[in-house]
């Protein structure tokens, strides 16, 4: 019995060192913040933190992922540890910059030094960006009143060059007076206001005073760090939180907001046309009727409208005959691509139909009075 106790406790003793020296030489990488499922706003830094055990002269890798695993950001940074190849912690401080989706994978890696190898890498976390504050401007259009000049004094936008732009999801763009710019923006709840890209724009040559309005508001814009909206208003400001922008809000352009004037129609031949007829063309929505120009004849048709999808009935026209060149073509081009229409989109004072195809039936512009 005495030596099978001693047996018995050999054996113990040997696992309970075989496990030792399992758990001593294991090679782990882990994040520790922020948890699986947790809700990051994109505006702010995210400290990610972790540990570490063995990793190839303490090199950490983070990189953040969309659920197609396309790298959004990727930063390295060091672990900390008593020595090379310990057990240690890690921390980076991160900042999401761009378009960000809703949902974003993290991860932590640290690679191996000989090729082929593979890396030690942590268990992916699922990350919740809270998107939701940037829909607070989401499909607005604002003119700008008045923005800052050089001198640091208010001047008021020339009369002849309007300024405008517009949000959308996270992107910013408009007319800044001659060229079209364009960029990225994110706002948190905080009132912090950046633009995350670099600011683009055309390339037209303008008057001299244009061109210098216009550039110092892309400067104005590029600088903006917070925002406040106010009765209509919207004011960006600066660093030192002084008013560099300000803007009033456009009303949003709806079908039912006067006669749309054509300026393209599709032939049916997989062309859309524009020649010295198109204009006559017309459509007014009203309560479920529609009713214009033909460029012949006057017509009507009801339509419905589900979100952004449209459907017209069949329409009625008057009698009349045209013997204008194209003219009697041109109507029957017309509500033969209206009854083609599946959808619309209003974008900065034009509005298209479209087919189920995506393809463009009719290209409007706003009557004017």
């Amino acid at each position: 019995m005495a030596k099978t106790g001693t047996k018995n406790l050999f054996i113990v003793g040997l696992l309970l060192l075989i496990a030792a020296c399992t758990v001593d030489s294991e090679r782990y990488i882990r994040i520790s913040a922020p948890t699986h499922d947790a809700v990051i706003d994109p505006g702010q830094p995210l400290i990610v933190k972790g540990t570490g055990r063995g990793l190839y002269e303490n090199n950490v890798v983070i990189q953040i992922q969309d659920s197609q695993g396309i790298k959004l950001i990727q930063m390295p940074t060091t672990m900390k540890t008593e020595q090379i190849g310990g057990q240690g912690v890690w921390q980076k401080r991160v900042l999401l910059t761009g378009p960000v989706p809703k949902k974003v994978q993290l991860i932590a890696y640290s690679p191996s030094p000989k090729e082929g190898d593979a890396a030690i890498s942590s268990r992916p976390i699922m990350l919740n960006v809270d998107i939701a504050m940037n829909t607070i401007l989401d499909n607005t259009e604002w003119q700008l009143s008045f923005y800052q000049n050089e001198s640091g004094k208010t001047s008021t936008v020339l009369s002849t060059t309007p300024i405008s732009t517009t949000f959308n999801g996270n992107k910013v763009g408009g007319n800044a007076g001659c060229n079209r710019y364009f960029g990225q923006f994110q706002i948190t709840a905080n009132g912090l206001f950046h633009i995350t890209s670099q600011i683009g724009s055309t390339m037209m040559a303008c008057a001299p005073e244009i061109a210098e309005q216009e550039q110092r508001y892309l400067k104005n814009l590029a600088m903006a760090t917070r925002y406040q909206l106010d009765n209509g208003k919207l004011v960006l400001l600066n660093k030192d939180k002084h008013a560099i922008l300000e803007y009033q809000r456009v009303k949003p352009l709806t079908l039912e907001n006067g006669v749309w004037q054509a300026t393209g129609i599709n032939n049916g031949r997989g062309g859309v046309v524009t020649n010295k007829n198109t204009h006559l063309a017309t459509i007014l929505f009203s309560q479920g009727k529609a009713q214009g120009h033909t460029g012949c004849n006057n017509f009507s048709a009801s339509y419905d409208l589900n979100d952004q999808n449209i459907h017209f009935g069949k329409a009625r026209t008057t009698r009349k005959f045209c013997s204008e060149d194209g003219v009697m073509d041109q109507e029957q081009q017309y509500l033969q691509a209206l009854t083609n229409t599946v959808s619309y989109e209003l974008k900065e004072g034009k509005l298209n139909l479209r087919d189920n195809k995506g393809s463009l039936m009719v290209g409007f512009q706003k009557q004017k009075k």
